[in-house]
């Protein structure tokens, strides 16, 4: 028989931790990366959104930035130990550090979000075994005699003076202020990057550190999940900029993980209600919980609009979702159909972590579970879907699929979405 995966060890030196800086342009192991060159899927580059980005005020951690990390072994979280997808991809973590570079040493203490979006693999000895260590996405930092992955000539040749500009920061040169020029970037989100980092002062800093629920600048970066599994084609918006153009200001955090409290008669607790209302001038969804789909404003169950499903589109969540605490989660909906064929169905899929596999927890098949149905009778199906969380299930991705004839121009409707939990202990 295949022996049990082995329980990682628990960190060591409390909760405190050590920390580099890098960039080295390479894809990376949570897939939170594009393609440079569209017919070459085997050199992904990182996306220029991983770069660390100024906090909304007021946040709820009272962190200065936002950014990414690559992560050592024992938060990577490998169990197939292939360096790629470890559960610990998307884990964020509240990291306070102080300056300590001469002249500005215990000057200034910051607090970062980091977002574990690459590996810092067991080559780096400060990565190796059971030590907790970040290597902060810096753009332009990365030093290139220790660099075990540098690409950034090959894949961003026209940044490249950029990605070399502080690279012997703090290296031939002990004064933090020689071996840095971040004006070299030519892109606003490397270069704010670049400043950001060097504001902070931090040469290879001990931190102290804490895991956190991500905040919502962070959770819709793209990497892997968020991108369907696979590198996109183009640039999707949160790849080529962590900043929202409609929304400069950046929106609320979400909280750290959820606390369960106030449940319904059933015994699950509310995690969030959908509606489908919050709509942008495209027609689009713009809410907080799924992805952009289209929306109807002519056929809905409640309010004014529901989310509509054609030929090719999935309705996802958007990020993954904190479920520490529950043992079971609950999926209500309602939807409808319109124009579907024999053979026609779609499914509620899942999974946990960053696996890459999709769980189908169900399929609903046109002709045998539902049928069609017109304006003059809006027949709106209500259905519920039971998740039990697996050992060790700590964030879940779940969304709609559907699968339709290659000429058919049916029509999915969702609507009045409840996702909910049941506390651990009460099942």
């Amino acid at each position: 028989p295949t022996p049990p995966a082995p329980t990682p060890p628990a960190p060591t030196g409390g909760m405190t931790a050590t920390t580099t800086r890098y960039w080295d342009c390479s894809g990376g192991s949570c897939g939170c990366a594009y393609l440079p060159f569209p017919n070459d899927p085997s050199s992904p580059a990182h996306c220029y959104s991983n770069a660390m980005f100024s906090a909304p005020e007021n946040n709820a951690y009272g962190a200065k930035f936002y950014g990414t990390a690559a992560v050592s072994q024992i938060l990577f979280d490998d169990p197939n130990g292939d360096g790629w997808l470890g559960n610990g991809c998307g884990r964020c973590y509240r990291v306070t550090g102080t300056s300590n570079t001469p002249g500005y040493e215990g000057n200034t203490a910051t607090t970062l979000v980091l977002k574990a979006a690459n590996y810092c693999p067991p080559g780096n000895p400060l990565c190796s075994g059971n030590k907790v260590h970040f290597d902060i996405a810096a753009p332009g930092f990365d030093v290139l005699a220790y660099s075990l992955s540098h690409a950034c000539p090959e894949l961003e040749s026209a940044e490249v003076e950029g990605f070399q500009a502080c690279s012997n920061w703090m290296i031939n040169n002990q004064d933090p202020n020689l071996n840095c020029d971040c004006s070299k970037f030519g892109d606003p989100i490397l270069r704010a990057g670049c400043e950001n980092f060097l504001s902070m002062q931090w040469d290879n800093a001990v931190v102290d550190y804490e895991e956190v629920g991500c905040p919502a600048e962070l959770d819709r970066l793209n990497c892997w999940e968020e991108n369907g599994d696979n590198y996109p084609l183009g640039i999707p918006e949160f790849c080529a900029s962590n900043l929202d153009d409609n929304n400069p200001a950046p929106t609320p955090p979400v909280s750290a993980p959820p606390t369960v409290s106030s449940p319904v008669d059933d015994g699950y607790t509310e995690i969030f209600f959908e509606g489908f209302e919050t709509v942008d001038d495209d027609g689009k969804y713009d809410g907080n919980y799924f992805k952009a789909v289209k929306i109807n404003r002519e056929r809905f169950r409640t309010g004014t609009s529901a989310a509509q499903l054609n030929k090719e589109k999935k309705l996802l969540t958007k990020g993954k979702r904190d479920v520490r605490g529950f043992s079971t989660l609950k999926i209500h909906f309602f939807y409808r159909s319109r124009k579907l064929q024999d053979a026609d169905s779609f499914k509620f899929e899942y999974k946990f972590n960053g696996s890459a596999e999709w769980t189908v927890a169900r399929e609903w098949i046109f002709d045998t579970d539902f049928e069609n149905s017109s304006d003059g009778n809006p027949l709106w199906y209500e259905e519920t879907v039971i998740i039990t969380i697996p050992d060790g299930g700590r964030k879940i991705l779940f969304r709609f699929s559907k699968f339709f004839n290659e000429v058919n121009n049916g029509q999915l409707y969702f609507d009045d979405v409840t996702f909910s939990g049941m506390a651990s202990g009460n099942a």
